[in-house]
């Protein structure tokens, strides 16, 4: 039922009237081009104004149809069914909403099928995973009197925020990079992220890519899940401090073997980047983030890559053929996935990651970077084993000291470390989201020395 409004004695408000001019546009038929989205703009900026509910706000183009052929009133319809904008074109009368005490006739059905070519727009397509060009992007998107800040690039050029879809209402963390006299180097980090994001979409633990818009002043996506705080900010803040929550992160050991394994088996894609801050965290589940230096190697084949020296990467977590001489292979994302391992083993055996850092200052060659502070890292090791630990405990530690070999081929793969982390203690170190049945590649390596 249509919300009333109030009525000025003298006749119909001015913003009513402004309302119904915006309905009924001069010269405008069912079998007129597309309008300019500034009018459906302008049209829910009218319906707020009139006081009309948020949900109808959020469907200027759906009220826009159903004004034309006189069903305002069922506008309720779509919203409890969930249409929104996004959802035009419907492709038939059976694509429209219907519940038991209310629909279309077929009359009715026809027209608003005809009125949609008014209403049709690139940008009810963006939030399908598409790219479209607006003048400000801003305008697509709640405005928040306190933006929430995600996290920021370097110089500033890359802003990541929070925004909420005016279309849909959901959520997005928005990645935007300035296109003023950008360089070259930051472009093409952006293209590769772009790449990598729309090659893996669809996995539990990584970032999706929901949209892309360019505007007069950014390049920008859309992604998801908005992140309540990073592996890292987890790890540095007491926390765990439960049983449960100590179960929960010796699973995050399995899923980022597995979502390693995709990335290079099955998507063959390098992420290197990998660190603690790149892992977020949403309701408790992992995700993988920041595909801005990945490389995908599946047209060459080869996943040997030299790396640029310049790549806004953590030198804590470079392995000794980045650091020292620029090559990247697979092996590399392992040397820095191993580097994170041994972080959260630390937390997991009492310690905090500052007391490591501290530890790493004051031995060895008293480098954070712990490819050029082997002596400290074993001691660390050593350090870790004396705690009033099971040897069960000490498990993970195992599995970091042959990830750290400095020798590349001495490294387990991915499949390799996934098979040995689900595996170990009855699944202790896997979530029961990557406790899967073998694919072909994992039996094939079940056999490696490193698995047994």
């Amino acid at each position: 039922m249509e919300p009333s409004r109030p009525r000025s004695s003298g006749g119909q408000p001015p913003e009513e009237e402004r309302l119904a001019k915006l309905l009924r546009p001069a010269g405008v038929s069912s079998s007129s081009g597309p309008l300019d989205d500034s009018v459906f703009d302008q049209i829910a900026l009218e319906m707020k104004v009139v006081g009309l509910p948020k949900e109808w706000v959020s469907r200027p183009r759906t009220h826009f149809i159903l004004h034309q052929i006189k069903r305002t009133k069922l506008m309720g319809m779509f919203i409890f069914q969930g249409y929104d904008d996004t959802c035009i074109p419907y492709a038939n009368r059976s694509a429209l909403p219907q519940t038991e005490s209310q629909s279309l006739n077929p009359f009715e059905a026809k027209a608003f099928l005809e009125w949609q070519s008014v209403c049709k727009s690139p940008r009810l397509q963006l939030e399908k995973g598409n790219h479209c060009k607006i003048d400000d992007g801003d305008i697509l998107f709640e405005n928040s009197p306190r933006p929430r800040i995600l996290g920021n690039g370097s110089e500033m050029r890359t802003v990541v925020d929070e925004v909420i879809s005016k279309t849909t209402g959901r959520v997005y963390a928005r990645k935007r990079i300035t296109r003023r006299k950008l360089p070259r180097e930051a472009q093409k980090a952006f293209e590769s992220e772009l790449r990598a994001l729309t090659k893996v979409k669809n996995h539990e633990h990584l970032i999706q890519v929901c949209g892309m818009y360019t505007d007069k002043k950014y390049f920008a996506l859309l992604l998801e899940p908005v992140a309540d705080r990073t592996l890292k900010q987890y790890l540095s803040s007491g926390h765990p401090k439960t049983q449960t929550e100590r179960s929960i992160l010796c699973t995050y050991f399995g899923c980022m073997a597995k979502v390693m394994d995709f990335l290079h088996e099955s998507e063959m894609i390098l992420h290197k980047d990998i660190k603690l801050e790149n892992f977020l965290l949403k309701n408790g589940r992992l995700i993988l983030t920041d595909f801005g230096t990945a490389f995908d190697f599946s047209e060459t084949g080869h996943s040997m890559t030299m790396a640029n020296r310049d790549d806004a990467r953590t030198h804590r977590y470079s392995s000794p053929e980045v650091a020292n001489e620029g090559r990247f292979h697979r092996a590399s994302d392992i040397w820095s996935l191993g580097v994170v391992y041994l972080e959260m083993t630390t937390v997991l055996h009492g310690k905090k990651l500052a007391e490591f850092d501290l530890y790493l200052n004051s031995h060895g060659t008293r480098s954070t970077r712990v490819h050029a502070n082997r002596e400290a890292v074993l001691g660390w090791f050593q350090e870790l084993k004396s705690q009033t630990f099971t040897p069960a405990d000490n498990e993970p530690l195992a599995w970091v000291q042959r990830m750290l070999e400095r020798a590349m081929d001495s490294r387990p793969t991915a499949v390799e470390l996934y098979l040995t982390v689900r595996s170990s203690q009855n699944g202790r170190f896997c979530g029961s989201c990557c406790l899967e049945q073998e694919s072909e590649t994992e039996s094939e390596s079940s056999q490696s020395p490193f698995a047994k």
